[in-house]
């Protein structure tokens, strides 16, 4: 008898050093978060996080809400959408942590419809097993001169192989006002109409954030933003533009609430842009991120 149960305390401690080696392995935990993104009785469930977009968002600590002309408003803020009459198109991969799997992609596009700015966009999260797909449609409307707002409409898709597919739309809007020639205020407030995703009725995050973009003098640009995930505490934001010469811009900035320092560079030529962006989290590690676009 005491040889049997000799075995079997044998056998548990097998069992538990080799359970310590799995759990060492940093794509073995990604893989625990992901199922743990489906519920019991094969129901779908999702995080879709904020999306945050562009190698430059990245380089600045996605403090961009204030950042007025910006080629991915329609992400962090219709309102700041270019009055231009140019045609943008812009393609962004990133991947996490150096994980394979864990990448993003998204492909953006800007252009003037009736004198109005449009933006149409599709980011994609994920890989053939698990996917966050969202499709963007924003635009902006001058109220007063210096003062826009901006309204979003974002639609969901979520796909879990082998357990099904699952979607929703989400309402956001924005505004912008420009309080001095160097100085503007920028807030957004996302999916107002508290949507839902799943058979468990999963409700999608909502957000909100304001922050200003001060340019003290012409090649520098400081900008601050308090980020609010309504399950989360405040992320306090902040980032550093300096054009060096025409043709080259350098970045930083940090995310308070993940303590992570974020590096960059801009690379930009009359109708085509290279940028690219470091961020390094103190724990996981570092992600990349580059973005090329055209301007016709």
């Amino acid at each position: 008898m005491n040889k049997v149960h000799q075995n079997s305390k044998f056998l548990f401690l097998r069992v538990f050093i080799k359970l310590i080696h799995w759990f060492k392995s940093f794509s073995f935990i990604c893989g625990i978060i992901m199922i743990g993104l489906i519920c019991d009785s094969r129901a779908i469930k999702a995080a879709f996080e904020k999306r945050e977009v562009g190698a430059a968002s990245f380089a600045l600590g996605n403090a961009t809400v204030a950042l007025d002309h910006y080629l991915f408003a329609s992400y962090y803020n219709p309102a700041a959408l270019s009055k231009e009459k140019k045609f943008q198109i812009a393609f962004s991969l990133q991947n996490y942590f150096g994980i394979a799997g864990l990448n993003t992609i998204d492909l953006t596009t800007n252009f003037n419809l009736a004198q109005h700015p449009i933006s149409l966009a599709i980011n994609r999260f994920g890989n053939q097993n698990y996917q966050e797909i969202q499709v963007t449609a924003a635009t902006r409307y001058d109220l007063i001169r210096d003062c826009a707002i901006g309204i979003s409409v974002q639609y969901y898709i979520l796909s879990i192989q082998n357990y099904g597919r699952d979607i929703a739309w989400g309402l956001n809007f924005s505004m912008l006002y420009k309080i001095l020639s160097d100085l503007s205020i920028g807030a957004m407030v996302t999916n107002i109409n508290q949507p839902v995703i799943s058979s468990v009725h999963e409700n999608l995050p909502q957000t909100m954030n304001i922050g200003f973009c001060y340019t003290p003098v012409r090649d520098i640009m400081i900008l601050f933003e308090i980020f609010q995930d309504n399950r989360f505490t405040p992320d306090f934001r902040a980032g550093f533009s300096y054009q060096v010469i025409s043709i080259l811009t350098i970045r930083a900035g940090i995310e308070d609430q993940t303590n992570m320092y974020c590096y960059g560079l801009g690379i930009n030529m009359p109708w085509i842009n290279f940028d690219y962006a470091l961020q390094n989290h103190p724990d996981l590690g570092v992600s990349h991120i580059i973005t090329i676009s055209i301007v016709l």
